[in-house]
């Protein structure tokens, strides 16, 4: 009998012993006692029984616990407590301190009367290599129902019993299979990062995931591939690397507006740009500018005022399945842009400091002195001008020959290199303090960067920013905040003329630009200036200063496991002012005295404020798992403009103060609300990671409608079959991953500006006629309360595969968008007063498109890895429908068939070899020197949508070393320089100081019977009908299908070379990382028969720089 006791009291310790080998962690000062019961029953799993009249006499606890088994945890707890514990199974019972239970109070006794269950509850914790926590790593038992997710510091609780296989697994790590044994802690399993890039995280909207999951067509650029680019703008650095999206830089200069389509153009006239969202705050897309500037259209490219070093990742978002949760805003797709956060563990001061020289990478040949001056005299030759006899010899006609009977005949100047051969400066430093433990996490940054222009002249761009994020999570990780924003402050200062015109048109013996006394020279004869200085122009100024403020806030509360209601908070701040000065210090003297200095001064802002409250609810049960998450979208932009000019100013110096200006007038002002509600929601479903369905919908109520139509509607679905996961495909050992994918879905655009539904009215300042001299209103615009949403229907369907345990990944999209309903202009007559009308037609633009993507891991070993990435887009645009389009006023550009951007060219047959004139093919089918401007007249129709673009990278790592270099490339319509162009005028004419031309035209007509592509020289002129036929046909030519050619050109878009210190210095010099770094952008184009600067740009604007920087990067 005493060994039968002895027996059972051993085995009951034991078991009991199992039971009560659960840990705790918590550290706090004077927390309240319910909060460290709550901890308690978290961590443990264990049910807490008490009465809540007993805890009220409850003394706040202090205590420091780390990984503290249970029961003594609850010894310390308890100790000094008008309170005591007993244990029942996996029950903790509260009672005051008086309350009698149990004679026996000893240990022995305690766990005889509290034996647990025979399976003792497993805890763990999941970490990666640093030892940060993974938070949300799902944590499962192979083969049964049971599931959970660990918390913000990684740990999880889950019932198993020995034997079992747990299965570790989180979003671009490699999973871990873990056997229970007789241990039921872990604490620490460590998952290693994924290889395979079917795993790296994928930042959707309202979500992550990953590529091997996702159901949508979701593209994503990451921070590394940021860095590597010495760019101000994150779409410089996006060029090339992201299938579906045609990225477009309209000027080298400093904060350039940029194109960005993806998938398309879906709307005929009206809004297609994407939908920005800057970590959940809505961004605009477009600027306010009210002063005309040489940054492109639109006045620049708002993602200039980002600093794209505290970007984290870049997701892109194409199909309905990835758009529609956005409703109408992301009809054009959409751009989400996730900024750098802090991480638990160790404080890290991040260092980058970076400098470098930016210079115009191609120029163009032009004529030389010799050639141009033959080039002139055979073009007064062909038109019949004796520059000595009348009426060419009177002084009226002289400055049409100042440079051959005037200017220095011996002299050259190669005007690319004098006006654009300046080394533009880039210098960039930034400074990041990071860090946190397991409930606090924490960054904060500053970047300051500068860069100058290669023109002549001073026009530097500076910028200052900051960028913050603290997120904070409760003890019991039940209640989650987040708090981050960002704020730049630039001022570029920028010429108010581009100077690559001039660069490439300039007379090659034009006069030197300074005088001897360093002054600008004006090259008089006779006391009468022969030179127009283009550098006149660099005193004109044209300063935007820029702040940018974006903010944050989101809290979150779980209210239970698996449901959590939320709520984002956003608001942006945009803001600027303008200033152009026209002061009289570049004026010729001669007409300083008669010059009236003038300025324009120019503001404006966009201000954006969202609310979206949500609830998301997780469940997961065996092999299915659901989320469910549903919303609201409470959403204002205001935004204002103004524009005032002054002018009498009494200096120079004082012109920045419009109270100075003698005279003052208005010249615009606009002010205007949008508003912006939507309910939305989204199921998604998997089944054993193999079948996977996603549902949304959403209601959209927009401003921009009269009441019948503010609402609609728009949904979509989703389906994808990861179909090696199926046992048949067991025996295709070469096929590691494959995925099929659809979605369809609909959605919408109210991209037609505000207010147009209704009548507008604008301010009058002057007297209105026969009115008593009175002012008042006048109509502006007429209403239509008929307006209706566009709409957009996209179809996708996908195909993913991994070759080679994923060695080898192929991505194939097809993609096919119907728009329709679309918003338009209806021309009125102009009897009624007004030009047109908001209106809806019956047209159709459809987008059709593949998508490719093949990412290779050509080496894998230890001390070498190399990765090849080949991306290429074949879209295509086609208006497929337009009711009655032959009566409308689209009818001359527009074409059903054709893509929405069509231009039309003559038909160039050539140079007649009797005339010398080039000769075009009529409406009539005849050959004619003189064309006129009817459509009939440009039968030859050419879509300038890109036929092709994408980019192929590779990245070589070897030991410290990595080596990493992007080609980009594309097709596109570009007008060609070979015969010359509107800004140079015609071969052989002078205009003041412009005139030269490309080389392309040397071998031009001569006499009766040459064969040439190029016609003969001439002035021009149109007093003399010879020349008057060659500048109607050079006129001509420019619009003609030889021209504008479809060009193919690839650009070495980025190369780096970066070196990391060995591990053994760092640990020398205490640093956590450091590397340097050298990059660089836009180093060299190919491109084949194209006469022109870029064919990125065009013709006559300065093109995207060569940028070559050099850096180091220190983490302390």
């Amino acid at each position: 009998m005493k060994f039968t006791m002895i027996f059972l009291t051993v085995a009951c310790l034991n078991v009991a012993a199992n039971g009560f080998s659960q840990h705790v962690t918590f550290s706090g000062k004077n927390v309240s006692f319910d909060k460290v019961l709550d901890a308690v029953r978290k961590q443990t799993g264990y049910r807490i029984w008490y009465r809540t009249a007993d805890l009220v006499s409850a003394k706040p606890v202090s205590i420091e616990a780390n990984e503290q088994p249970l029961l003594q945890f609850l010894d310390d707890v308890f100790r000094n407590q008008p309170l005591k514990y007993v244990i029942e199974s996996k029950t903790i019972n509260i009672y005051p301190a008086e309350t009698p239970t149990h004679k026996d109070t000893s240990l022995v006794s305690r766990i005889l009367i509290t034996a647990p269950p025979s399976a003792p509850p497993v805890t763990g914790r999941v970490l990666n290599k640093e030892g940060q926590p993974l938070e949300g790593a799902s944590i499962r038992i192979r083969g049964s129902k049971k599931g959970i997710s660990a918390d913000v510091q990684g740990r999880f609780t889950i019932d198993a019993n020995p034997g079992d296989e747990l299965v570790i697994s989180y979003s671009g790590y490699s999973p871990k299979v873990i056997k229970v044994t007789s241990a039921d802690n872990f604490p620490a399993i460590v998952l290693d990062i994924s290889d395979s890039k079917l795993d790296e995280v994928q930042i959707i909207a309202y979500g992550k995931s990953s590529s091997r999951l996702l159901t949508g067509n979701v593209s994503t650029v990451k921070a590394a591939d940021i860095e590597k680019s010495p760019v101000n703008n994150v779409l410089m650095a996006m060029q090339g690397r992201v299938p579906g999206i045609f990225i477009e830089q309209s000027s080298g200069f400093s904060g350039a507006s940029m194109k960005v389509r993806i998938q398309g153009q879906n709307s005929i006239s009206n809004g297609n740009e994407p939908l920005y969202i800057v970590d959940g705050v809505p961004y605009p897309a477009k600027l306010t500018g009210t002063i005309n500037n040489i940054q492109g259209y639109e006045g620049g490219s708002p993602l200039s005022f980002i600093n794209p070093s505290d970007i984290e990742s870049v997701s892109v978002l194409k199909d309905a399945d990835a758009t529609s949760i956005y409703g109408s805003r992301a009809a054009n797709g959409a751009i989400l842009i996730t900024t750098k956060k802090g991480k638990a563990g160790k404080s890290s001061v991040d260092v980058r400091f970076q400098e470098g020289v930016g210079r115009v990478a191609r120029k163009m040949k032009m004529l030389n002195t010799r050639q141009y001056l033959n080039m002139r005299w055979q073009a007064i030759k062909n038109d019949g001008v004796d520059v000595n006899s009348a009426p060419f010899n009177a002084p009226e006609w002289q400055p049409s020959f100042f440079d051959l009977l005037v200017w220095d005949t011996t002299r050259y100047t190669d005007w690319q290199k004098e006006l654009l051969d300046n080394a533009a400066r880039y210098t960039e430093a930034g400074i990041t303090f990071s860090g946190g433990n397991k409930n606090t996490t924490y960054l904060f940054g500053g970047n300051y960067h500068r860069e100058s222009s290669v023109q002549v002249g001073s026009f530097p761009d500076q910028r200052a920013s900051i960028h913050f994020n603290v997120s904070n999570t409760s003890n019991d990780q039940r209640l989650k905040l987040n708090f981050s924003g960002a704020y730049l402050k630039d001022n570029n200062q920028l010429p108010t003329y581009d100077l690559t015109v001039y660069a490439l048109t300039m007379i090659p013996n034009a006069p030197a630009l300074y005088n001897a006394n360093g002054d600008l020279n004006w090259e008089y004869h006779n006391g009468v200036s022969t030179f127009a200085n283009p550098l006149s122009s660099t005193f004109y100024n044209y300063t935007v200063k820029t702040e940018n403020l974006i903010g944050n806030a989101s809290i979150g509360y779980q209210l239970f496991d698996g449901l959590i209601v939320k709520a984002d908070l956003g608001y942006s701040d945009l803001k600027s002012n303008e200033l152009t000065l026209y002061p009289k210090k570049g004026i010729e003297p001669t007409y300083e005295p008669s010059y009236i200095r003038a300025s324009i001064y120019g503001n404006g802002y966009l201000k954006t404020w969202s609310v979206e409250p949500q609830v998301a609810y997780e469940y997961a049960k065996g092999k299915s798992s659901l989320d469910a998450f549903a919303g609201m979208t409470f959403q204002k932009i205001i935004g204002y403009r103004q524009a005032f000019k002054g002018w009498g100013y009494a200096s120079d110096e004082v012109m920045e103060d419009i109270l100075a200006a003698s005279q003052t007038q208005f010249l615009q002002s606009a002010g205007w609300v949008y508003a912006y509600n939507a309910v939305f929601g989204r199921l998604n479903y998997n089944y054993d990671n193999k079948y996977l369905v996603s549902l949304s919908a959403r209601t959209d109520g927009s401003s921009r409608f009269g009441a019948e139509n503010k609402f609609h509607n728009f949904a979509s679905i989703a389906g994808a079959w990861i179909f090696s996961g199926e046992k048949f495909m067991d025996k295709l050992g070469f096929l590691s991953f494959g995925k099929l994918r659809a979605s369809y879905g609909t959605t919408g655009s109210d991209q037609i500006g505000d207010y147009r539904y209704l009548s507008l009215y604008n301010n009058i300042n002057s007297e209105v006629p026969y009115q008593s001299g009175s002012t008042g209103l006048i109509p502006a615009g007429l209403s239509n309360p008929y307006l209706q949403w566009e709409t957009t229907r996209k179809l996708q369907f996908g195909l993913d595969l991994g070759f080679i345990n994923d060695r080898l990944l192929l991505n194939l999209n097809y993609n096919h968008n119907r728009s329709s309903n679309q918003l338009l202009g209806y021309v009125l007559p102009p009897t009624t007063g007004f030009y047109d009308i908001s209106a809806n037609f019956p047209a159709v633009v459809q987008n059709t498109g593949w998508e490719i993507v093949l990412t290779t891991t050509n080496v894998k070993s230890k001390n070498l890895n190399w990765t090849t990435s080949f991306n290429i887009t074949l879209p295509r645009n086609k208006l497929v429908a337009f009711n009655d389009i032959e009566n409308s006023s689209y009818a001359s550009h527009l074409m059903i068939g054709r893509s929405v951007n069509i231009s039309r060219y003559s038909k160039l047959i050539g140079v007649n070899p009797v005339t010398g004139d080039y000769e075009f093919l009529d409406k009539d089918g005849k050959a004619t020197s003189v064309l006129g401007y009817e459509p009939e007249n440009r039968p030859v129709i050419k879509d300038t949508d890109p036929k092709f673009y994408g980019g192929l990278e590779n990245t070589i790592t070897y030991k410290g070393f990595q080596l990493s270099f992007l080609f980009s490339f594309s097709s596109k319509v570009q007008e060609n320089f070979i015969f010359g162009s509107s800004s140079t005028g015609i071969p052989g004419a002078f205009f003041g100081f412009s005139g030269n031309q490309p080389a392309s035209i040397l071998e031009a007509w001569e006499k009766s019977g040459d064969v040439t592509k190029i016609q003969k020289f001439s002035q021009g002129f149109y007093v003399l009908p010879g020349a008057n036929v060659s500048n109607s046909a050079y006129l001509a030519v420019l619009n003609s299908d030889k021209a504008n050619t479809n060009l193919m050109y690839a650009r070495l878009r980025n190369l780096s070379l970066s070196w990391q210190f060995p591990e053994k210095l760092m640990k020398k010099a205490h640093f956590q990382n450091a590397r340097v770094f050298i990059q660089g952008q836009n180093l060299l184009t190919f491109v084949k028969n194209y006469y022109g600067m870029d064919p990125e740009t065009g013709i006559g604007a300065l093109p995207p720089l060569r940028v070559i920087t050099m850096g180091v990067n220190i983490v302390l």
